[in-house]
């Protein structure tokens, strides 16, 4: 689950949402005029982000098939590709399927 909340609430809120963040493994979104700035999530989803490695071809690739690999990934059908080209895009579209809620 995630939710989506401004930067001034998150410092006056923040051992909350820390809280939130650890114990509900929630994905907490900042925002500041309507626009997402910066995100709070699970250290373990953090990890697991870093850890992927795309294969060469997920240049090419859209993000829905980014996601549904992935998700093949994380239920353990394929190992963790071992290349290291555009993974700043792999890591985007792991999160943004974490964020609209697809795992």
């Amino acid at each position: 689950m995630q939710n989506r909340v401004s930067r001034t609430f998150v410092q006056s809120n923040f051992a909350e949402i820390v809280n939130q963040v650890y114990s509900d493994k929630k994905q907490i979104i900042l925002t500041e005029e309507g626009v997402e700035i910066a995100a709070i999530v699970p250290i373990a989803l953090m990890k697991m982000l870093q850890s992927i490695k795309p294969e060469p071809e997920i240049k090419e690739m859209n993000n829905s098939k980014k996601i549904q690999q992935i998700k093949q990934y994380r239920k353990g059908y394929k190992k963790f590709p071992e290349n290291e080209d555009n993974i700043d895009s792999w890591q985007k579209a792991a999160f943004d399927s974490f964020s609209n809620g697809e795992w």
